[in-house]
């Protein structure tokens, strides 16, 4: 009994000092250049590094965590927290990689042919060619011109295809089209754009093509239906980037649909509305009971991007309570993969970058209506 009560007593104290952490996680942009220092150094080790479980994800994941790198080190130039130079070296050299045979290898075989080969052609490979112009894109956002041609080539050809396809959707390897994926390529698209001086006519006109939920208003999963969180967060992070207004609008209705209160001042994301059951797979992770760690950490941008502090803070606790940070080599998740601690540093750090259209050599700003002001709050709206 004696023993009991002292295991109770340990693990009481173990509960309350995890509390304790828990309370003091903070959004602050010095912990984000912790964790952006740490993905360097994984970079400066390896060429692509491993960034998930081995499966037949892995590889395309390795160009999401470079994708996520890149929005993450412009996010902090933006937030004024990353010297403009030091993050153009690095998103200069993403971009390297990103155009290497390597990178692109996992969408050469799904397709049987070379997507940097083929611009002319009309496969969608809206995976590579999407988070490789987002790469590209930040590099134009810094002020960088290296890999500018390789971007318009890329921005034309992924326009060109969404115009042509129906609804606006493409495919990410054949036969399969997700609407996420879309999401990071109609980004590309508008970046690619606003790089040439357009305000992302394309990219916006695409955006108003895209099938809804009846019930929720929110972008479908995919074309044949269905809403998620892991969907509807990742589009958070890169709809921005097209279009402010309707991003910050299918945020709304996403929280709306998945948000969840828990204990300790934490929230999470289920995976699916309430009322509507299912599994995990590969983009939501693992469910308990039924929240999303995908969805949750995703989630951030739109907290980060509407400069809601106090919800990216709850949303942080429920990530350090599942990922638990290290200090080795830099702070990251202890139980995270790569590209879940380089997807939540785009997320948390994420940044309008129209409201900060003057610090952008060569870009066109387009819709600020999300502008943040230098404390984090919103500055002001502007209507269309």
């Amino acid at each position: 009994m004696r023993h009991l009560r002292r295991v109770l007593v340990v693990a009481g104290c173990l509960l309350a000092l995890r509390a304790a952490q828990l309370s003091a996680v903070t959004a602050s942009d010095a912990d984000a250049l912790a964790r952006l220092h740490a993905l360097e150094r994984r970079f400066a080790r390896e060429q692509l590094p491993g960034a998930g479980p081995d499966d037949v994800f892995s590889d395309e994941w390795r160009l999401v965590t470079v994708s996520a790198t890149a929005l993450a080190a412009t996010n902090l130039v933006f937030r004024h927290a990353l010297p403009r130079d030091q993050a153009l070296r690095l998103v200069e050299q993403l971009a390297d990689r990103a155009l290497s045979p390597e990178a692109r290898a996992f969408d050469t075989r799904a397709h049987g042919h070379d997507a940097l080969e083929t611009l002319a052609g009309e496969a969608g490979h809206a995976g590579y060619l999407g988070h490789l112009g987002l790469v590209l894109g930040a590099e134009c956002a810094l002020g960088g011109t290296r890999h500018r041609a390789t971007l318009e080539r890329v921005g034309e050809a992924l326009a060109r295809r969404h115009q042509a396809a129906e609804s606006g959707l493409i495919e990410t390897y054949p036969g399969l089209t997700w609407i996420p994926d879309n999401a990071a390529s109609l980004a590309a698209v508008a970046l690619a754009e606003r790089c040439a001086g357009a305000d992302a006519p394309v990219a916006r006109a695409v955006l108003a093509r895209w099938p809804k939920d009846r019930a929720t208003g929110l972008f479908l999963f995919r074309p044949e239906g269905g809403v998620r969180a892991s969907g509807a967060a990742w589009n958070g992070l890169y709809l921005p980037l097209v279009e402010p207004r309707v991003a910050s609008e299918q945020d709304a209705l996403a929280r709306q649909a998945f948000e969840v209160e828990l204990p300790l001042g934490a929230t999470a994301w289920r995976e699916y509305p309430r009322g509507v059951d299912g599994e995990g797979d590969v983009d939501s992770g693992p469910l308990v009971f039924g929240l999303s760690p995908a969805g949750t950490g995703f989630a951030m941008a739109g907290a980060a991007a509407r400069g809601d502090r106090a919800t990216l803070e709850r949303l942080l606790r429920t990530a350090e309570a599942a990922g638990i940070t290290v200090p080795f080599g830099g702070r990251n998740y202890l139980l995270a993969p790569l590209v879940g601690d380089a997807t939540v540093l785009a997320a948390r750090t994420a940044t309008p970058w129209a409201a900060h259209a003057a610090e952008c050599p060569g870009m066109v700003g387009g819709d600020a209506s999300l502008a943040l002001d230098d404390g984090g709050g919103v500055a002001g709206r502007v209507s269309r």
